[in-house]
């Protein structure tokens, strides 16, 4: 049913600082906004989302969470399992 991971997402209260420690690991940045920025490393999609309590640019609180991608027809089948 899971056919592998389809992004990371990790919560950071210092975007700026985990884009560069993040880049030093060999990723590549693709997109960068005001509270976020997507890299990537080979096949692995990687999201960083400030989330500092304090600062002004945080709009959410701990987003941290695993993506995982599904076949099409088999979460169509799970979802009907589940009702």
């Amino acid at each position: 049913m899971i056919t592998g991971v389809n992004h990371i997402t990790l919560s950071v209260s210092g975007l700026i600082s985990s884009i560069e420690f993040y880049r030093l690991l060999g990723a590549k940045a693709h997109v960068r906004w005001e509270n976020g920025a997507y890299l990537s490393q080979g096949d692995l999609w990687l999201c960083l989302s400030l989330c500092d309590k304090h600062s002004p640019l945080s709009t959410q609180g701990d987003n941290t969470h695993i993506a995982l991608s599904v076949d099409q027809v088999e979460l169509t089948n799970f979802r009907h399992k589940m009702s």
